[in-house]
């Protein structure tokens, strides 16, 4: 259980590899996460290519990086496909559900409010390598492990990567 495909610079897939052997504390119930993560799942969106069982394509962002979530989402729409987008601080989690407005079907971008257990995130972008910056990246690790739990597997994708074509 738990594939993680990963398309993130080297330095956090070295750290991915490292905290994946530590136990981490979630700060959001995986009870609520399950109904989102069910409907985010599959990769594909209707009328597409076939679902893929149990899969998640999954990213984490909050409101300093809307500019590359809107543009992570016109790639998934040009594909056809779906992901869900962990926002990391309520602000963001606005904003992404703005961008859905008025779609109460079959979406491209799926969102939950993720309460970080590391540390409060905030709204602005995180410098390289500073505290904010730590944060966030152990964030995408909680998130790729909660959806895990509850059973599926994961494609994480930062959202400044472009997707020229399907990588499935």
């Amino acid at each position: 259980m738990g594939f993680i495909g990963v398309i993130m610079h080297f330095k956090h897939v070295l750290t991915l590899g490292i905290l994946l052997a530590c136990t981490i504390t979630f700060g959001a119930s995986l009870d609520d996460l399950a109904s989102v993560v069910k409907s985010a799942s599959g990769v594909y969106r209707e009328g597409g290519k076939a679902a893929i069982p149990n899969t998640v394509i999954l990213a984490t962002g909050n409101f300093g990086y809307m500019n590359h979530i809107q543009n992570f989402k016109c790639w998934l729409d040009r594909l056809h496909m779906k992901a869900l987008v962990f926002s990391l601080d309520a602000e963001g989690y606005q904003a992404m559900q703005r961008i859905n407005k008025g779609n109460t079907g079959d979406k491209s971008v799926y969102t939950y409010l993720w309460n970080a257990g590391e540390g409060e995130v905030k709204t602005s972008n995180a410098g390289f390598a500073s505290k904010q910056f730590h944060v966030v990246t152990l964030s995408k690790i909680e998130a790729a492990l909660a959806v895990m739990k509850l059973g599926y597997d994961v494609f994480f994708m930062d959202t400044d990567v472009a997707l020229l074509q399907d990588p499935f």
